[in-house]
């Protein structure tokens, strides 16, 4: 039950530090502390993957596994393209210009970063669509959720003020109006455990 209140925790908190840093790029352009803050966003999400899970209602393991593998890997990626993101940064700051065009049309770095940050809004509707067909959630919390994450990958993509800062506020509040879910499955989780060690 405490390890996943802890990441609960971590699930929030890579939502605000992922709404800082759009506002950072958006009001004084900050492109470095942008990538820095998308890069502790997703690692943060990894640590809230355990508390998504708490969410899935299945007998069968094969949906939640294919969630948690989306979800990984885009976060993974998320993560790590930020890397290229600045290096691409600092050769434009250092006129280097044609080296950072270079880096920025690699169809290879394309396939192995950015493209696998799809995952991530997939790994996020997939879980909507889970919750949807469990019936233990209201609708419009599930609306919610899926909601920020086709908002999330169209702001990024078109960077749109209001589908990027509007898709992170919407990720926050759907994490906020779950938690309580989150928390009261986990208690159920434990005590159906503890129950079974019992017998």
């Amino acid at each position: 039950m405490k390890n996943n209140r802890y990441s609960l925790y971590s699930l929030i908190a890579s939502a605000i530090v992922l709404l800082l840093g759009d506002v950072l790029q958006v009001l004084h352009h900050e492109s470095i502390l942008w990538t820095i803050c998308l890069a502790l966003s997703f690692v943060l999400f990894v640590g809230g993957i355990p508390a998504i899970n708490s969410l899935i209602h299945t007998s069968n393991p094969t949906p939640r596994l294919i969630i948690n593998i989306f979800l990984l890997v885009g976060a993974i990626a998320g993560a790590s393209m930020q890397v290229l993101f600045r290096a691409i940064i600092i050769l434009e700051n250092e006129k280097f210009s044609e080296a950072a065009m270079a880096l920025s049309n690699s169809t290879s770095l394309k396939l192995t970063t950015t493209v696998p940050g799809i995952f991530y809004p997939l790994g996020l509707i997939l879980l909507c669509i889970a919750l949807f067909f469990a019936k233990k959630y209201p609708l419009w919390k599930v609306v919610l959720l899926l909601m920020g994450a086709i908002s999330f990958p169209v702001g990024h993509a078109i960077g749109n003020v209001v589908a990027l800062v509007g898709g992170d506020i919407l990720l926050i509040s759907a994490w906020l109006v779950l938690s309580s879910d989150i928390l009261n499955n986990s208690e159920k989780n434990t005590a159906n455990n503890n129950s079974k060690f019992i017998h």
